[in-house]
Protein backbone atom coordinates (compact mmCIF):
# COMPACT_ATOMS: atom_id res chain seq x y z
CA UNK A 1 0.00 0.00 0.00
CA UNK A 2 1.55 3.45 -1.16
CA UNK A 3 2.69 5.42 2.08
CA UNK A 4 0.13 8.83 1.52
CA UNK A 5 2.37 10.85 4.21
CA UNK A 6 5.81 9.77 1.71
CA UNK A 7 3.82 11.27 -0.87
CA UNK A 8 2.65 14.49 0.68
CA UNK A 9 5.92 15.18 1.77
CA UNK A 10 7.55 14.39 -1.69
CA UNK A 11 4.91 16.60 -3.56
CA UNK A 12 5.15 19.48 -0.94
CA UNK A 13 8.82 18.96 -1.42
CA UNK A 14 8.51 19.20 -5.21
CA UNK A 15 6.02 22.40 -4.97
CA UNK A 16 8.86 23.81 -2.76
CA UNK A 17 11.67 23.20 -5.48
CA UNK A 18 8.95 24.88 -8.55
CA UNK A 19 8.46 27.85 -6.17
CA UNK A 20 12.05 28.58 -5.93
CA UNK A 21 12.94 28.09 -9.68
CA UNK A 22 9.69 30.32 -10.29
CA UNK A 23 11.44 32.62 -7.55
CA UNK A 24 15.16 32.67 -9.14
CA UNK A 25 13.49 33.25 -12.61
CA UNK A 26 11.59 35.96 -11.53
CA UNK A 27 14.71 37.66 -9.29
CA UNK A 28 16.81 36.78 -12.63
CA UNK A 29 14.48 38.38 -15.01
CA UNK A 30 13.91 41.36 -12.18
CA UNK A 31 17.77 41.49 -12.04
CA UNK A 32 18.37 41.87 -16.04
CA UNK A 33 15.70 44.39 -16.31
CA UNK A 34 17.00 46.78 -13.42
CA UNK A 35 20.90 46.25 -15.02
CA UNK A 36 18.98 47.24 -18.74
CA UNK A 37 17.35 50.30 -16.98
CA UNK A 38 20.57 51.28 -14.95
CA UNK A 39 22.57 51.08 -17.73
CA UNK A 40 20.01 53.21 -19.94
CA UNK A 41 20.25 55.92 -16.20
CA UNK A 42 23.98 56.22 -16.86
CA UNK A 43 24.15 56.69 -20.64
CA UNK A 44 20.96 59.32 -19.64
CA UNK A 45 23.08 61.00 -17.10
CA UNK A 46 26.53 61.13 -19.23
CA UNK A 47 24.51 62.95 -21.94
CA UNK A 48 22.91 65.38 -19.69
CA UNK A 49 26.66 66.02 -19.14
CA UNK A 50 27.47 66.07 -23.06
CA UNK A 51 29.70 63.11 -22.54
CA UNK A 52 28.34 61.58 -25.68
CA UNK A 53 30.71 58.92 -26.08
CA UNK A 54 30.19 57.79 -22.37
CA UNK A 55 26.52 57.49 -22.98
CA UNK A 56 26.51 55.68 -26.19
CA UNK A 57 28.37 53.36 -24.46
CA UNK A 58 25.99 52.51 -21.86
CA UNK A 59 22.97 51.78 -24.12
CA UNK A 60 25.15 49.87 -26.32
CA UNK A 61 25.26 47.84 -22.84
CA UNK A 62 21.44 48.45 -22.30
CA UNK A 63 20.32 47.18 -25.98
CA UNK A 64 23.02 44.04 -25.51
CA UNK A 65 20.28 43.27 -22.82
CA UNK A 66 16.69 44.52 -24.36
CA UNK A 67 17.92 44.68 -28.04
CA UNK A 68 14.04 46.33 -29.05
CA UNK A 69 14.33 49.16 -26.05
CA UNK A 70 12.65 52.00 -27.74
CA UNK A 71 14.25 54.65 -24.98
CA UNK A 72 17.54 53.11 -25.60
CA UNK A 73 17.54 53.44 -29.26
CA UNK A 74 16.30 56.78 -29.65
CA UNK A 75 19.08 58.45 -27.11
CA UNK A 76 21.64 56.30 -28.00
CA UNK A 77 20.44 58.05 -31.68
CA UNK A 78 20.52 62.17 -30.19
CA UNK A 79 23.88 61.10 -28.75
CA UNK A 80 25.53 60.12 -32.56
CA UNK A 81 23.74 63.01 -33.87
CA UNK A 82 25.79 65.51 -31.27
CA UNK A 83 28.69 63.79 -32.39
CA UNK A 84 27.60 64.31 -35.83
CA UNK A 85 27.83 60.51 -37.15
CA UNK A 86 24.24 61.28 -39.04
CA UNK A 87 24.50 57.90 -40.48
CA UNK A 88 24.38 56.16 -37.38
CA UNK A 89 22.20 58.06 -36.03
CA UNK A 90 19.55 57.44 -38.78
CA UNK A 91 20.37 53.63 -38.20
CA UNK A 92 19.32 53.58 -34.37
CA UNK A 93 16.46 56.19 -35.66
CA UNK A 94 15.05 54.06 -38.16
CA UNK A 95 15.39 50.67 -35.48
CA UNK A 96 13.09 53.32 -32.76
CA UNK A 97 10.61 53.40 -35.28
CA UNK A 98 10.50 49.95 -35.76
CA UNK A 99 9.58 49.51 -32.20
CA UNK A 100 7.44 52.38 -32.35
CA UNK A 101 6.19 53.61 -35.59
CA UNK A 102 3.90 56.29 -34.02
CA UNK A 103 6.10 58.62 -32.44
CA UNK A 104 6.24 61.85 -34.87
CA UNK A 105 9.46 63.45 -32.27
CA UNK A 106 11.49 60.65 -33.97
CA UNK A 107 10.11 60.75 -37.24
CA UNK A 108 11.42 64.75 -36.92
CA UNK A 109 14.98 63.97 -35.57
CA UNK A 110 15.34 61.13 -38.11
CA UNK A 111 14.82 63.77 -40.57
CA UNK A 112 17.18 66.43 -39.38
CA UNK A 113 20.10 63.66 -39.77
CA UNK A 114 18.89 62.91 -42.71
CA UNK A 115 19.19 66.54 -44.04
CA UNK A 116 22.30 66.86 -42.68
CA UNK A 117 23.43 63.99 -45.26
CA UNK A 118 22.28 65.57 -48.10
CA UNK A 119 19.01 63.15 -47.78
CA UNK A 120 16.58 66.32 -48.39
CA UNK A 121 13.80 63.71 -50.24
CA UNK A 122 14.37 61.69 -47.43
CA UNK A 123 13.99 64.65 -44.98
CA UNK A 124 11.15 65.61 -46.69
CA UNK A 125 9.08 62.42 -46.13
CA UNK A 126 9.96 61.95 -42.29
CA UNK A 127 9.03 65.75 -41.81
CA UNK A 128 5.85 64.75 -43.20
CA UNK A 129 5.53 62.07 -41.06
CA UNK A 130 6.71 63.78 -38.04
CA UNK A 131 3.56 66.00 -38.73
CA UNK A 132 1.12 63.38 -39.65
CA UNK A 133 1.99 61.57 -36.39
CA UNK A 134 0.92 64.93 -34.59
CA UNK A 135 4.11 66.47 -33.67
CA UNK A 136 3.04 69.50 -34.81
CA UNK A 137 5.68 72.07 -33.54
CA UNK A 138 6.97 74.98 -36.41
CA UNK A 139 10.50 73.62 -37.00
CA UNK A 140 8.96 70.59 -38.40
CA UNK A 141 7.87 73.16 -41.41
CA UNK A 142 10.98 75.34 -41.22
CA UNK A 143 13.24 72.01 -41.66
CA UNK A 144 10.55 70.83 -44.36
CA UNK A 145 11.03 74.02 -46.03
CA UNK A 146 14.88 73.81 -45.95
CA UNK A 147 14.94 70.30 -47.50
CA UNK A 148 12.28 71.54 -50.12
CA UNK A 149 14.32 74.36 -51.29
CA UNK A 150 17.38 72.05 -52.02
CA UNK A 151 15.55 70.37 -54.19
CA UNK A 152 14.42 73.23 -55.89
CA UNK A 153 11.27 73.04 -54.66
CA UNK A 154 11.35 76.94 -53.57
CA UNK A 155 7.48 77.55 -54.32
CA UNK A 156 7.04 74.42 -51.37
CA UNK A 157 9.14 75.98 -48.89
CA UNK A 158 7.71 79.25 -49.09
CA UNK A 159 4.51 77.36 -47.96
CA UNK A 160 6.45 75.76 -45.03
CA UNK A 161 7.86 78.86 -44.12
CA UNK A 162 4.29 80.28 -44.12
CA UNK A 163 3.36 77.88 -41.90
CA UNK A 164 6.48 78.00 -39.68
CA UNK A 165 5.56 81.97 -39.06
CA UNK A 166 1.90 81.51 -38.38
CA UNK A 167 2.85 79.68 -34.79
CA UNK A 168 6.43 81.48 -34.50
CA UNK A 169 5.80 84.94 -36.01
CA UNK A 170 8.98 86.87 -34.55
CA UNK A 171 11.29 84.04 -35.85
CA UNK A 172 14.28 85.73 -37.56
CA UNK A 173 15.92 82.93 -39.00
CA UNK A 174 12.38 82.03 -40.71
CA UNK A 175 12.05 85.19 -42.19
CA UNK A 176 15.61 84.67 -43.56
CA UNK A 177 14.73 81.43 -44.75
CA UNK A 178 11.60 83.03 -46.81
CA UNK A 179 13.64 85.57 -48.23
CA UNK A 180 16.22 83.23 -49.81
CA UNK A 181 13.31 80.70 -51.36
CA UNK A 182 11.48 83.90 -52.76
CA UNK A 183 15.11 85.46 -53.77
CA UNK A 184 15.27 81.92 -56.00
CA UNK A 185 11.72 82.09 -57.02
CA UNK A 186 12.54 85.81 -58.66
CA UNK A 187 10.59 87.68 -55.83
CA UNK A 188 13.00 90.09 -55.00
CA UNK A 189 10.40 92.42 -53.18
CA UNK A 190 9.23 89.57 -51.36
CA UNK A 191 12.70 88.56 -50.65
CA UNK A 192 13.85 91.98 -49.34
CA UNK A 193 10.40 92.13 -47.19
CA UNK A 194 11.44 89.44 -45.73
CA UNK A 195 15.09 90.34 -44.73
CA UNK A 196 14.05 93.28 -43.61
CA UNK A 197 11.62 91.72 -40.69
CA UNK A 198 14.20 89.62 -40.13
CA UNK A 199 16.70 92.17 -39.56
CA UNK A 200 13.93 94.14 -37.71
CA UNK A 201 13.78 91.35 -34.81
CA UNK A 202 17.44 90.42 -34.76
CA UNK A 203 20.00 93.87 -36.19
CA UNK A 204 22.77 91.85 -34.90
CA UNK A 205 23.14 88.77 -37.31
CA UNK A 206 25.75 89.18 -40.00
CA UNK A 207 23.91 87.20 -42.42
CA UNK A 208 20.48 88.65 -42.59
CA UNK A 209 22.89 91.89 -44.29
CA UNK A 210 24.69 90.10 -46.43
CA UNK A 211 21.61 87.84 -47.80
CA UNK A 212 19.85 91.47 -48.52
CA UNK A 213 22.81 92.97 -50.15
CA UNK A 214 23.28 89.96 -52.68
CA UNK A 215 19.66 90.74 -53.08
CA UNK A 216 20.28 94.68 -54.01
CA UNK A 217 23.13 93.20 -55.91
CA UNK A 218 21.01 91.29 -58.41
CA UNK A 219 19.07 94.63 -58.84
CA UNK A 220 21.89 96.71 -59.58
CA UNK A 221 21.77 98.47 -56.05
CA UNK A 222 25.40 98.16 -55.77
CA UNK A 223 25.85 101.21 -53.29
CA UNK A 224 22.70 100.21 -51.37
CA UNK A 225 24.52 96.85 -51.32
CA UNK A 226 27.87 97.95 -50.25
CA UNK A 227 26.07 99.48 -46.80
CA UNK A 228 24.39 96.46 -46.08
CA UNK A 229 27.80 94.68 -46.92
CA UNK A 230 29.43 97.37 -44.19
CA UNK A 231 26.78 96.26 -41.63
CA UNK A 232 27.68 92.69 -41.54
CA UNK A 233 31.40 93.48 -42.12
CA UNK A 234 31.01 95.22 -38.39
CA UNK A 235 29.38 92.32 -37.26
CA UNK A 236 31.66 89.97 -38.25
CA UNK A 237 34.57 90.78 -39.73
CA UNK A 238 35.53 87.58 -40.80
CA UNK A 239 32.78 87.02 -42.81
CA UNK A 240 34.13 85.76 -46.07
CA UNK A 241 30.69 86.34 -48.29
CA UNK A 242 31.01 89.88 -46.99
CA UNK A 243 33.74 90.39 -48.77
CA UNK A 244 32.99 88.17 -52.16
CA UNK A 245 29.79 90.07 -52.50
CA UNK A 246 31.05 93.58 -51.79
CA UNK A 247 34.00 92.95 -54.06
CA UNK A 248 31.29 92.16 -56.65
CA UNK A 249 29.42 95.53 -56.08
CA UNK A 250 32.62 97.12 -56.13
CA UNK A 251 34.16 95.95 -59.34
CA UNK A 252 30.51 96.77 -61.15
CA UNK A 253 30.79 100.25 -59.80
CA UNK A 254 34.26 100.07 -61.86
CA UNK A 255 36.35 100.41 -58.51
CA UNK A 256 38.63 98.27 -59.11
CA UNK A 257 41.38 98.72 -55.90
CA UNK A 258 38.53 98.22 -53.51
CA UNK A 259 37.32 95.04 -54.97
CA UNK A 260 40.83 93.43 -55.50
CA UNK A 261 40.80 94.55 -51.52
CA UNK A 262 37.98 92.65 -50.74
CA UNK A 263 39.00 89.62 -52.36
CA UNK A 264 42.49 89.76 -51.12
CA UNK A 265 41.02 89.74 -47.76
CA UNK A 266 38.82 86.93 -48.47
CA UNK A 267 41.52 84.92 -50.00
CA UNK A 268 43.34 85.08 -46.95
CA UNK A 269 40.56 84.28 -44.57
CA UNK A 270 39.06 81.40 -46.14
CA UNK A 271 42.10 80.41 -49.02
CA UNK A 272 40.05 77.43 -50.06
CA UNK A 273 37.27 79.64 -51.31
CA UNK A 274 36.95 79.06 -55.52
CA UNK A 275 34.58 81.57 -55.74
CA UNK A 276 37.24 84.10 -54.41
CA UNK A 277 39.51 83.18 -57.18
CA UNK A 278 36.88 83.09 -59.77
CA UNK A 279 35.70 86.52 -58.68
CA UNK A 280 39.20 88.20 -58.36
CA UNK A 281 39.61 87.14 -61.59
CA UNK A 282 37.59 89.30 -63.46
CA UNK A 283 39.20 92.17 -61.07
CA UNK A 284 42.54 91.48 -62.59
CA UNK A 285 41.01 91.51 -65.94
CA UNK A 286 40.01 94.34 -66.08
CA UNK A 287 43.25 95.87 -64.79
CA UNK A 288 44.50 93.93 -67.52
CA UNK A 289 46.21 91.09 -65.55
CA UNK A 290 45.78 88.53 -67.66
CA UNK A 291 48.11 85.80 -65.96
CA UNK A 292 47.17 87.21 -62.59
CA UNK A 293 43.58 86.73 -64.02
CA UNK A 294 44.26 82.66 -65.54
CA UNK A 295 46.32 81.90 -62.42
CA UNK A 296 43.14 82.60 -60.38
CA UNK A 297 40.65 80.47 -62.88
CA UNK A 298 43.20 78.02 -62.76
CA UNK A 299 43.33 77.81 -58.70
CA UNK A 300 39.09 78.70 -58.75
CA UNK A 301 38.82 75.14 -61.13
CA UNK A 302 41.46 73.31 -58.91
CA UNK A 303 39.49 74.09 -56.26
CA UNK A 304 36.25 73.06 -57.58
CA UNK A 305 36.33 71.56 -60.62
CA UNK A 306 32.37 71.59 -61.43
CA UNK A 307 32.60 75.05 -61.64
CA UNK A 308 31.09 75.93 -65.26
CA UNK A 309 31.81 79.75 -64.85
CA UNK A 310 35.40 79.12 -64.13
CA UNK A 311 35.69 77.68 -67.16
CA UNK A 312 33.93 79.85 -69.14
CA UNK A 313 35.60 82.62 -67.67
CA UNK A 314 38.78 81.03 -68.31
CA UNK A 315 38.03 79.92 -72.06
CA UNK A 316 36.77 83.76 -72.70
CA UNK A 317 40.38 84.46 -72.18
CA UNK A 318 42.57 82.22 -73.48
CA UNK A 319 40.60 82.88 -76.70
CA UNK A 320 42.17 86.47 -76.69
CA UNK A 321 44.98 85.57 -76.64
CA UNK A 322 44.06 83.16 -79.74
CA UNK A 323 44.63 79.71 -77.40
CA UNK A 324 43.06 76.56 -78.97
CA UNK A 325 42.85 75.34 -75.33
CA UNK A 326 39.74 77.98 -74.79
CA UNK A 327 37.84 75.35 -77.02
CA UNK A 328 38.24 72.67 -74.27
CA UNK A 329 37.17 74.74 -71.58
CA UNK A 330 33.85 75.63 -73.29
CA UNK A 331 33.35 72.42 -74.03
CA UNK A 332 33.92 71.43 -70.25
CA UNK A 333 31.33 74.25 -69.47
CA UNK A 334 28.72 72.53 -71.37
CA UNK A 335 29.40 69.47 -69.87
CA UNK A 336 28.99 71.09 -66.83
CA UNK A 337 25.15 72.42 -68.32
CA UNK A 338 26.42 76.13 -69.19
CA UNK A 339 23.68 77.68 -71.51
CA UNK A 340 26.00 80.18 -72.26
CA UNK A 341 28.85 77.33 -73.70
CA UNK A 342 27.11 76.49 -76.86
CA UNK A 343 27.46 79.94 -78.09
CA UNK A 344 31.03 80.34 -77.17
CA UNK A 345 31.72 76.73 -79.24
CA UNK A 346 29.81 78.35 -82.05
CA UNK A 347 31.83 81.55 -81.77
CA UNK A 348 35.10 80.64 -80.98
CA UNK A 349 35.74 76.82 -82.02
CA UNK A 350 34.01 76.40 -85.65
Amino acid sequence: MMNKSLVYTTLVVRMRDLLSILLWLLMAGSGEAQTAKSFFDRGYALAQKRDYRGAIEQYEHCLALEPTSYYALYNKGMAEAQLQDFRAAIADYTKALATDPQSGRVYYDRGVARTHVSDYRGAIEDYTSALQHGYMVYTVFSYRGVARQFTGDYKGAIRDYDSALIKAPNDADVYNYRGFAKDRSGDFAGALADYDRAITINPRNDTFYVNRGFVKNAQGRYQEAIIDFDKAGKINPRNVYVLINRGYAYLKLGKYSESLHDYDRAIDIAPDEPESYNNRSNVRKQMNDIDGALSDLDRAIQLNPRMARAYLNRGLMKASRNDASACDDFQEAKTLHSVEADGYLKKYCK
